[in-house]
């Protein structure tokens, strides 16, 4: 990738600083694509002129830390507020309230919200049509072998009879 990146000079696929990827990705019309970190293009993705998606899934998973002092008082009452914010679900809303509540690409993130919300039978219908498949198919090459054993067995049988 570095190779072909590092080739690239009329124009230059590299940018000075993330707000000029995000604009270049937003006049490309589809012909230039920013790797950025996650949280930065989920929250440009819900900001007007509403024309930048995440592709994929995240390529790392790195969280946000607060720094303090090695000694300090804060750094177990922080660790522990983080923690039940996370654990009550509270980090959570705060990102869907900032996210996409004030999103300025309202219809964009309704169906985003709906879509990813609670698994129905629609959502992995697909499996159990593959199942059922799989079992009507085996019940069919059960049947088949046992009457082809039946017919084979009778044939026997009569030619062992019948001299």
């Amino acid at each position: 990738m570095w190779s072909f990146m590092s080739t690239q000079k009329n124009p230059s696929v590299f940018v000075r600083n993330g707000s000029d990827g995000i604009a270049r990705v937003r006049r490309s019309k589809g012909t230039y694509a920013y790797l950025l970190e996650s949280t930065t293009n989920e929250y440009e993705s819900t900001r007007w002129p509403c024309n930048t998606m995440k592709v994929g899934s995240n390529l790392d998973s790195k969280g946000y830390g607060v720094a303090t002092p090695p000694d300090s008082d804060l750094r177990e009452k922080i660790t522990f507020a983080v923690l039940k914010l996370r654990e009550d679900g509270d980090l959570q809303k705060l990102e869907t309230r900032w996210w996409f509540e004030n999103s300025q690409c309202k219809d964009k993130n309704e169906e985003k919200l709906d879509s990813s919300q609670a698994l129905t039978l629609e959502n992995f219908a697909g499996i159990f049509y593959i199942l059922i498949g799989g079992l009507v198919s085996s019940v069919i090459t059960a049947l088949m072998e046992f009457i082809y054993r039946t017919v084979f067995k009778h044939q026997r049988l009569n030619h062992a009879l019948c001299p």
